[in-house]
């Protein structure tokens, strides 16, 4: 029952009903939260709640609270996959990725960038086995991290992370829509770092 709790809050957030949502994942969280200390084997579902709470909440414009579930289900995560790297690694990773996200959204560029580095640290050891969905979220970190380096006027670092996401995209054979959108945001992340080191390049002539 707790576990439908938390997939139809899943569902309902694709719908984009996020009251109701909320409410389900709030469910889920008030149910799985008493049972942890006695059942250690249900921290991952109480930490996949508090993951989806703060993916909602940030939706919401509610930033702070997004980043306090944020930071539960970090610290979770991490707790699971000191025991269970293989397992929960990849999940550990795509939740500081997402809290990447929040920290873009609130103006917070360093604590973002420091995210996404973690995040993509905690993913290299499994990149080769990545199921499809959590590639496709290795490579959002990679173009999210191309995107804050371009920002901050860093093109070598922005051109590494754009051909990385380009490499990747090359390995899916997933037909998804959001495959090829990332693919021409890299290309055009790509382009955008040739002329940060090409205006480098001038510069350093002059």
């Amino acid at each position: 029952q707790l576990w439908s709790y938390s997939s139809r809050g899943l569902t309902y957030r694709g719908l984009g009903r996020l009251h109701e949502a909320l409410l389900d994942v709030e469910q889920a969280i008030a149910g799985f939260r008493p049972l942890v200390d006695q059942r250690p084997e249900l921290l991952n579902g109480l930490a996949a709640a508090f993951n989806r709470r703060s993916e909602i909440l940030r939706e919401l414009g509610r930033h702070s609270a997004a980043l306090q579930d944020a930071d539960q289900a970090i610290q979770m995560y991490s707790q699971i996959a000191d025991s269970e790297p293989a397992r929960w690694g990849p999940l550990l990773a795509l939740t500081v990725h997402h809290r990447s996200l929040l920290y873009q959204e609130m103006g917070r560029l360093e604590d973002a960038e420091s995210d996404l580095k973690r995040a993509l640290e905690l993913y290299l050891p499994y990149r080769e086995s990545l199921r499809p969905r959590m590639r496709m979220d290795l490579v959002q970190a990679y173009l999210s991290r191309a995107q804050l380096a371009a920002r901050r006027g860093d093109g070598l670092l922005a051109r590494d992370d754009a051909q990385r996401c380009l490499e990747l995209l090359q390995r899916f054979q997933e037909n998804w829509t959001e495959l090829r959108v990332l693919g021409a945001q890299a290309q055009t992340q790509l382009a955008e770092a040739h002329r940060l080191l090409e205006d480098e390049a001038r510069a350093l002539e002059a």
